[in-house]
């Protein structure tokens, strides 16, 4: 959404060495350059709207004080690594996959349907897309996570035999963002993305395996799940299953802890800041842990764990 004052954070996977490591991030209006393929904003045939180098960590605050953003424009993103040193060779030159993101007036929310048309999408969170032009797909509208979750529209449709780094694509009423894709079996894919996810205040790191995508973009068979990155104290049960109790849980207390970390509470996460899980809820009395998103086609689930204290017995 287009923020006043003009304000938008960019994160990206380091890369290389802590302290030797630069960066420099470029955008490109493709709205005003007239490209239809992201790919093409960085081929060298036009100049970048806007480009900063020598940046030392993987972050930048895009505030008044670069280039103001055009609402309604489309924005091509890359990141480039370098060393000035030229001891570190990186995988592609150091350049990333090309993403994309539009600058848009706000949404015109109704009865808690989004009306947004957005490059000849209109996504209706109860009916899916509409009108058959893949592009950028914006969230679901922000509030509590209430009313009907199933998603009874369409699934089906001619399957995706190829797609594009960066391409939205949209799982129940969720969409996933960000993406990248590897060419999986039997004309499936792989990959990872980021879906937001407004109850928790959490912009969700995602990956797949296995996923089929119709040509309206529409996931139609397979699931997503919220990455996880203390896979020893998390384990695949926890995070990827929908069915039956958590009954193993292999560090309980390693488990607390990541619960009880600051960063990891919903009052303390940045909303548009890339987060793995777990997550969770705190007050005096307890502390509710997020240790599983799964999306699936027609609906999403999570995994809750609530660790609590059980006296001690007297015989």
């Amino acid at each position: 959404m287009a923020s006043q004052p003009q304000l938008l954070n960019f994160v990206w996977t380091p890369a290389g060495l802590p302290g030797t490591t630069r960066y420099t991030l470029r955008l490109v209006d493709m709205t005003d350059t007239g490209l239809f393929n992201p790919n093409d904003a960085f081929s060298g045939l036009v100049l970048p709207f806007f480009e900063r180098s020598n940046l030392l960590s993987n972050t930048y605050t895009y505030t008044l004080a670069d280039l103001p953003l055009q609402k309604g424009h489309q924005y091509a993103v890359q990141v480039e690594a370098y060393d000035p040193t030229q001891s570190i060779a990186f995988k592609n030159g150091g350049r990333s996959v090309v993403t994309t993101f539009r600058w848009q007036q706000p949404l015109d929310i109704i009865n808690g349907i989004d009306n947004t048309e957005t490059q000849g999408n209109i996504f209706n969170p109860g009916l899916g897309l509409v009108n058959n032009n893949p592009g950028s797909l914006p969230d679901p509208p922000n509030g509590d996570c209430a009313g009907a979750t199933l998603y009874e529209g369409a699934l089906g449709g001619s399957l995706r035999q190829t797609i594009i780094n960066g391409t939205d694509i949209a799982v129940g009423h969720f969409v996933v963002k960000n993406t990248i894709f590897t060419k999986g079996a039997g004309g499936s894919f792989d990959g990872t993305g980021l879906i937001k996810v407004n109850f928790l205040n959490l912009t969700a790191e995602v990956e797949f395996q296995g996923i089929k995508v119709n040509t309206d973009n529409r996931m139609t068979a397979g699931k997503i799940t919220g990455k996880v990155t203390a896979n020893t104290i998390i384990n695949d049960n926890m995070s990827q299953s929908k069915e039956g109790l958590i009954e193993n849980v292999p560090n309980a207390q390693g488990l607390f802890d990541l619960f009880q970390n600051a960063a990891n509470l919903v009052g303390n996460l940045a909303p548009d800041v890339p987060h793995s899980l777990p997550v969770s809820f705190a007050d005096d009395d307890y502390h509710l842990g997020i240790v599983g998103l799964i999306f699936e086609p027609n609906q999403a689930y999570v995994n809750a764990v609530l660790p609590i204290s059980v006296p001690q017995s007297i015989n």
